[in-house]
């Protein structure tokens, strides 16, 4: 096993060449994660650490490997019809066009999932919806719109299956038109300016690495970028821990929604 000072070495590495700040990371975890891609590769920690510095193809499979990019479309479906019958219905009766973030959208199943979605409420009225993530290569195949296995769409209900997406060979694309509605673009989750005044984040099963402080400060940013009573939707599995201090309602599982007290004491900072 990596030990701990092997790791405190290889995080100046990963930062200066992938862009990655590991001291937000859950360490332990990381090093388990680590320490099996080293064995792969038949290297120690410290060989890998100098050869993603000289080795561009190299750093970008580690980087690819440590953004776990782990999606599919209508994911946790239970989930989604939570979001349909609740957060959806409260947000279009205030306003027709909403403005949406999906968070660490890996190859954009889950932003395609909401442009889905929208479109059979709303007839196809278009929408604001924005998917970011820090793995370059799987945003190209998000904004290109596939290709999709049957992995991917195999919770995607028949019907739309078949009027949103293209069969190519044994592939899957979106449509023309559920593609126009979405757009990525690269972003670090830890740094960086976030998009503001949003009606509804995602951000599903991706901060399970990341230290209880980097996940306060995480959510605590996602609270400032949403409009007052703007829902954000998480993974089945997570749990935003003290949501009420950060200024959150628990509506269901998963489902959150930032209250009216936390917004006005938001505007008289």
């Amino acid at each position: 096993m990596i030990s701990e000072a092997e790791y405190s070495k290889f995080v100046p590495s990963v930062a200066t060449n992938l862009g990655i700040d590991l001291n937000s990371y859950k360490p332990q975890q990381m090093i388990r994660r680590l320490d099996g891609y080293t064995k792969r590769k038949g290297m120690s920690l410290a060989d890998l650490g100098k050869l993603i510095g000289t080795d561009k193809g190299e750093a970008l499979q580690l980087r690819d490997f440590m953004t776990i990019n782990v999606s599919e479309f209508f994911r946790d479906k239970h989930q989604f019809e939570l979001l349909q019958k609740k957060a959806l219905p409260e947000l279009l009766s205030q306003r027709s066009r909403l403005k949406v973030w999906s968070a660490g959208a890996s190859h954009g199943g889950e932003a395609y999932t909401l442009a889905i979605m929208l479109s059979e409420m709303t007839r196809g009225k278009p929408h604001d919806i924005l998917g970011s993530d820090l793995d370059k290569t799987i945003l190209k195949r998000a904004a290109d719109g596939g290709p999709y296995s049957a992995a991917d769409v195999r919770a995607v209900p028949a019907p739309l299956l078949k009027k949103h997406f293209k069969a190519v060979d044994d592939s899957y694309y979106v449509s023309d038109e559920i593609k126009r509605g979405v757009r990525f673009k690269e972003q670090n989750l830890l740094k960086g300016m976030f998009p503001s005044d949003l009606d509804l984040i995602l951000c599903r099963n991706v901060v399970i690495y990341f230290s209880d402080d980097a996940k306060d400060i995480l959510n605590k940013a996602f609270h400032k970028a949403l409009k007052p009573g703007g829902w954000l939707f998480i993974g089945g599995t997570e749990t935003l821990h003290k949501a009420d201090e950060l200024g959150f309602e628990r509506v269901e599982s998963s489902l959150y929604r930032k209250t009216a007290a936390s917004a006005r004491l938001e505007r008289a900072a």
